[in-house]
């Protein structure tokens, strides 16, 4: 996937060191912000907020 922002670049290094990247969808919402979306449709919106990550 490609991002738009460092923020999230940050949020997507996130992910990869912490989720199967095969099992899951992403989706870009804003400058800050990455949607999750796993195989069984649950979902989490993961964030790029005073250098955390935020979910």
């Amino acid at each position: 996937m490609k991002v738009n922002t460092i923020e999230q670049f940050k949020v997507l290094e996130f992910l990869k060191s912490n989720f199967e990247m095969d099992c899951i969808e992403l989706e870009l919402l804003d400058r800050y912000s990455i949607k999750v979306t796993d195989k069984t449709g649950d979902i989490l919106t993961f964030r790029y907020e005073n250098e955390k990550i935020i979910y």
